[in-house]
C-alpha cells in the first residue's frame, strides 16, 4: 500500500477519533423523536380506546406540543460548519456561539409579555370549553375557534418580532443577538402559535367542520412554500448595539 492509499486514520497519531455522544447529538435525537410523535399519534386508533373528550383532545395537544418542541430543539442543534472567530462581522464567544446583548425591558416588552399570557389564557379557555362542555353542541367549534385565534395571533406576533416590527416579550431583561439575521428572535413565539393553530384546525377538521380542513390545508401549504423563501432571503443589515 503506497502513501496515497493510506486510510485517513493514519493522519492522526492516536488513531481514529472515537464516536462520542455530544450534547448537540443528544438534542438532535430528542428533537427528532418529538417531530415523529405527531405521525405516530395520527396512526393510533384513539377513537376506539373509549377515552373521554378531554383526554382525547389532550393527547392530540401533547402530540402537537412534541412536534413544536422537536422543531425548536432541532433548530438549536449546533452547526458543524466552522465560522472564523476573527471575522468582525461574525463575532463568537469562547464557546463558539453568537454573542447576545442584555438590556432592561421597556414598556413594549412588558406589554408583549402580557399579551402572550393573555392569548395563552384564551387558548386554555377554548380548550376547556371544547373538552369539558359535552352537552352544548357548538362547544367544539367555538372552543377550537378561540384556540385558533390565539394561535394565529401568537404566530403573527412572533413574525413581527422576527422582522423587527415589534419588541420581544420580557419583564426585566431582554436578550438580543449582537448580529441580526432574518429570524433572530420571535421564532419560539411563532412556533408556539403555529402549534396551537395546527392543533385547533386538526380537531375542527376531525369534527367535520369545513373551516378546519381548509385552514389546515392552507397552513400546511403555507409552511411548505414559505420555508424555502426564508432560506433564500438575504441577511438583514447586521447591527451591533452600543
Amino acid at each position: 500500500m503506497n502513501e496515497d492509499q493510506q486510510p485517513y486514520a493514519a493522519d492522526y497519531p492516536g488513531g481514529p477519533l472515537p464516536n462520542r455522544l455530544t450534547r448537540g447529538t443528544l438534542v438532535g435525537c430528542v428533537g427528532l423523536a418529538g417531530v415523529l410523535a405527531l405521525p405516530v399519534m395520527l396512526f393510533l386508533p384513539l377513537e376506539t380506546w373509549g377515552l373521554p373528550r378531554w383526554a382525547f383532545l389532550l393527547a392530540q395537544l401533547l402530540a402537537f406540543s412534541a412536534l413544536g418542541g422537536g422543531i425548536w430543539l432541532l433548530a438549536r442543534v449546533p452547526s458543524s460548519v466552522r465560522v472564523r472567530s476573527n471575522d468582525p462581522l461574525h463575532p463568537l464567544t469562547a464557546r463558539g456561539a453568537a454573542p447576545v446583548l442584555e438590556r432592561p425591558a421597556g414598556r413594549a416588552n412588558r406589554i408583549g409579555f402580557g399579551a402572550v399570557w393573555a392569548l395563552l389564557a384564551l387558548g386554555v379557555e377554548g380548550f376547556a370549553l371544547a373538552a369539558f362542555d359535552v352537552t352544548w353542541l357548538p362547544a367544539i367549534p367555538l372552543g377550537m375557534a378561540l384556540v385558533a385565534l390565539a394561535g394565529l395571533s401568537l404566530a403573527v406576533y412572533g413574525f413581527c418580532i422576527a422582522f423587527g416590527r415589534l419588541e420581544p416579550p420580557a419583564t426585566r431583561w431582554v436578550r438580543t443577538p449582537a448580529t441580526s439575521q432574518w429570524l433572530p428572535q420571535g421564532g419560539s413565539v411563532m412556533l408556539l402559535g403555529l402549534t396551537l393553530l395546527g392543533w385547533a384546525l386538526l380537531v375542527a377538521a376531525e369534527a367535520g367542520f369545513a373551516w378546519g380542513a381548509v385552514g389546515l390545508v392552507i397552513l400546511l401549504l403555507g409552511t411548505l412554500f414559505l420555508a424555502p423563501v426564508f432560506r433564500q432571503l438575504p441577511p438583514r443589515a447586521r447591527r451591533i448595539e452600543q
